[in-house]
């Protein structure tokens, strides 16, 4: 028996994974339902300015409120328990450029395996995670118009007829309930001074003033300085849907490349029991030429089928490295590395499926529906149109503001 060998392409270092034809996944396959991330749902609701302060941005509450945990160390990527646990980004020349590293072992590796190493180490997913920082810094910069604000000048003009020293210097806080502030301050002016311009002059020991403002009309239920802060606090909390949007996107996509690599391995072994059957046809079609039963030429054109079979054998080996790659890009290792899956850890099969009935598809879509992050963001943008239509209707409002203040001046008085 003669074997016609055809040298072997050596793989590409990034392809795509061709669907393949002779093995296709079963339409309905029963997988185990993920446990979904708890996520607040809430309907569309004014925003009541007036009523509540946002609570200051703080490193505690948004880990405790956030439904998804904040990355963690790779050293616990090792832990397929802690599902909601991220590892840390990679910074730039931290990463390793050595190839990825090829595993071969027994055990066969699920879908289950693969949504772990996602949801763990994945770093579109780390990426995304970050953004909460950034939404995080953007509040707490917007919270900074509400500071504690300390002012301080110092004017001397030495020359010319009307010569005079002022300095002065003040206190003001912002107050966010109804935008209004609390003033204290100190002055001290020395010299000869305008008849215009008395009010600058104090006494030797200076003038200690305190005061409040509060504004009335324009200004009172919202302006600029707290529609920045709802917007803040409304984009952080808007992170969280985001952040699970993504995560289900990277596990869809995850889940069909793993599909097609099972697929790929499915019609590698096809290929190969049919170049098998072809191996043993022609054993006995040469049994039988050597009887005189066939003409040698049938023999010799089986020969070429088997060349052929060995062909689409090697197309088929060369389709599943390509969804080995790729699929690394999804399963990685402690370190945070690809992991290019040896043969043996194929699945024997496809799992078992079974026939989803109608209230079975329905209950499906009421849990997708529920649980979708997708209307979260939504609801919260709503919220976002509210702040801005609120804040416009505020520009339209006069101004009138309401102030009370007492000075008082110490020391001898000016000559």
């Amino acid at each position: 028996m003669r074997h016609t060998h055809v040298q072997q392409p050596p793989p590409s270092p990034v392809a795509s994974v061709a669907s393949t034809k002779h093995m296709a996944p079963p339409r309905h396959v029963v997988l185990k339902k993920l446990p979904p991330v708890t996520e607040p749902t809430a309907e569309v609701m004014p925003v009541a300015f007036r009523q509540s302060e946002p609570p200051r941005p703080s490193a505690s509450a948004n880990e405790s409120n956030s439904p998804i945990s904040p990355p963690q160390p790779l050293a616990n990527a090792a832990n397929p328990d802690r599902n909601g646990e991220l590892p840390r980004p990679m910074v730039p020349g931290e990463s390793s450029l050595e190839p990825p590293e090829v595993i071969s072992r027994s055990s066969a590796v699920d879908l289950q395996d693969v949504i772990v190493s996602v949801n763990q180490s994945y770093p579109l997913l780390v990426s995304a995670l970050l953004e909460r920082q950034v939404a995080g810094g953007k509040q707490v910069s917007a919270w900074g118009e509400f500071d504690l604000n300390i002012k301080a000048f110092g004017i001397a003009m030495p020359e010319g007829f009307y010569q005079n020293y002022r300095n002065a210097i003040s206190v003001e806080q912002p107050v966010f309930r109804n935008g209004g502030y609390l003033y204290g301050g100190y002055k001290i002016g020395d010299g000869n001074f305008q008849p215009w311009f008395k009010e600058r002059e104090t006494d030797e020991g200076g003038e200690f003033s305190v005061g409040a403002g509060v504004p009335l009309l324009k200004g009172r239920a919202i302006d600029k300085r707290r529609a920045a802060i709802y917007q803040a606090d409304l984009a952080r909390r808007a992170v969280e849907p985001a952040v699970r949007s993504q995560m289900l996107e990277f596990v869809r996509v995850a889940s069909q490349v793993y599909w097609s690599w099972v697929a790929a391995g499915q019609s590698l072994e096809a290929q190969r029991d049919l170049l098998r059957i072809a191996e043993a046809r022609i054993q006995q079609l040469q049994d039988r030429v050597d009887a005189g039963d066939l003409q040698r030429i049938v023999r010799i054109n089986n020969e070429q089928l088997i060349a052929s079979r060995e062909t689409k054998v090697i197309e088929a080996e060369r389709k599943l490295q390509e969804a080995a790659i790729k699929l690394s890009l999804f399963f990685r290792n402690e370190r945070g590395e690809p992991i290019i899956l040896d043969n043996s850890r194929l699945p024997q099969a496809f799992p078992d499926y079974t026939t989803v009935g109608p209230r079975q598809v329905e209950a499906d879509i009421e849990y997708a529906i529920s649980a979708s992050p997708d209307l979260a963001e939504l609801n919260l943008i709503a919220r976002q149109v509210q702040v801005d239509l609120q804040n416009a209707e505020n520009m339209l409002l006069p101004k009138l503001d309401a102030q009370l203040l007492a000075s008082k001046d110490v020391g001898a008085p000016t000559s």
